[in-house]
This record gives structure tokens, sequence and C-alpha cells, in this order.
């Protein structure tokens, strides 16, 4: 599903640290990602995240994802597997 209107887009990253130390990982889309429903587990480079939610907003990337960095690898067939070569990153 795209947004109306919207054109496609790199995703945009989003690195955060909460106040438990624990990684959180922002993904803001501007196409929805098929399957990516709470709670999925997705891998990113080596780290190894949980899906803790997903929203709909505004603006040129609205599909946005929000993910918690996992302590250990939860290796399977029904982990996510996500590629953010064109991606943009922020802080």
């Amino acid at each position: 599903m795209a947004a109306v209107g919207v054109q496609e887009l790199p995703d945009e990253l989003f690195f955060q640290t909460n106040g438990e130390s624990e990684e959180v990982l922002e993904i803001r889309a501007s196409r929805k990602k098929p399957d990516w429903s709470p709670p999925r587990v997705v891998r990113f480079e080596d780290r190894y995240y949980r899906l803790e939610r997903s929203s709909v907003g505004g603006g040129s990337r609205p599909f946005r994802y929000m993910l918690r960095r996992l302590a250990a690898g939860v290796p399977g067939r029904t982990v996510l597997l996500y590629s953010a070569d064109d991606a943009v990153t922020r802080s």
C-alpha cells in the first residue's frame, strides 16, 4: 500500500537511546512494508530488533515503525530482513 500522492523516497532511520540505555530505531518510510505487523523480529545489519508498533502519519514518509533492539539474536524463518542501502540516517 502506498500513500496517495506520496513520491517513493529512501527510508529515514532515527537511532535513539532511551533512559534505560536501550537502543530504539524509528524507521520512517514512504511505502508500507509488507508483513511488518507488531510484534515481529527484524534483522538490520548484524542486530536484531523487535517491532514494537507501526503507525501512519502525514508528510512524505507517513509510515512509521518503532523497533527496540534485542540483547541477543533470534535467528529463524520468521525474522524480517531489512536492508537500508539508500536510507538516510538522522539523529
